[in-house]
């Protein structure tokens, strides 16, 4: 099965596009589903840093961690 892409033009510097779509506490402007994001550590924001997200799948709350390898 072929992978399915999308892609959006933003008229954004590249920073300000990845500082966006990297903010936890944005994810639910444009992920759907997701209710509530955050950093484990406020302030932290670099390479091992961990967010926080619950976002709910199927009327279920669900919880995810991710962390930041770049």
């Amino acid at each position: 099965m072929p992978p399915i892409t999308t892609s959006t033009e933003v008229d954004r510097c590249a920073e300000d596009a990845f500082a966006y779509a990297t903010d936890p506490t944005r994810f639910r402007e444009w992920q759907e589903g997701v209710v509530n994001g955050h950093m484990d550590q406020p302030g932290i924001s670099g390479v091992g840093a961990r967010c926080l997200t619950v976002a709910r799948i199927c009327a279920v709350q669900v919880f995810g961690t991710g962390a930041r390898r770049s």
